[in-house]
């Protein structure tokens, strides 16, 4: 399924995870992965569902979360994106990517203070993280110009 997925083959990665999980229900990584395939697909609903499944069966899933917190993100549901981020900072609070796609989603939602803390941190834990530093200068200069 991974090579299919990273050939952009999603119907056929999907249809080897189905296998996967027809062969192992319990197996959380393959619902996790088809619910990548799902997501590359903009198939966001189905993608949802795969990784509700992931994290029922491994509530420490961090991956699962992410994703998840992404993809309820790009579908505007930031009340929901924000609350999976919370929740990996929660298990593992120096998770530096955790900080950085909540600081997307508080600039997607026009809260750029927010946003500039949560990348400040998440250059802090990681401070190889380029992005990290680019949108803190993109947040700051929003947050400047929404501040006279």
């Amino acid at each position: 399924g991974n090579a299919y997925r990273n050939k952009k083959d999603y119907d056929r990665a999907i249809a080897d995870y189905n296998q996967t999980i027809v062969l192992n229900p319990k197996y959380a990584i393959a619902y996790r992965n088809r619910g990548l395939a799902y997501q590359n697909k903009k198939d966001y609903d189905r993608a949802i569902a795969d990784y509700n499944q992931a994290i029922t069966l491994n509530p420490k899933y961090v991956a699962a979360y992410i994703n998840r917190g992404n993809v309820y993100s790009y579908k505007k549901d930031y009340d929901r994106a924000i609350a999976d981020f919370n929740q990996v900072i929660a298990l593992y609070p120096k998770y530096a990517f955790a900080y950085y796609y909540r600081g997307n989603t508080y600039y997607a939602m026009g809260q750029y203070e927010k946003s500039l803390n949560d990348f400040k941190k998440a250059f802090e834990l990681n401070p190889d993280n380029k992005m990290a530093e680019e949108k803190y200068q993109e947040a700051l200069k929003k947050f400047q110009n929404s501040h006279g």
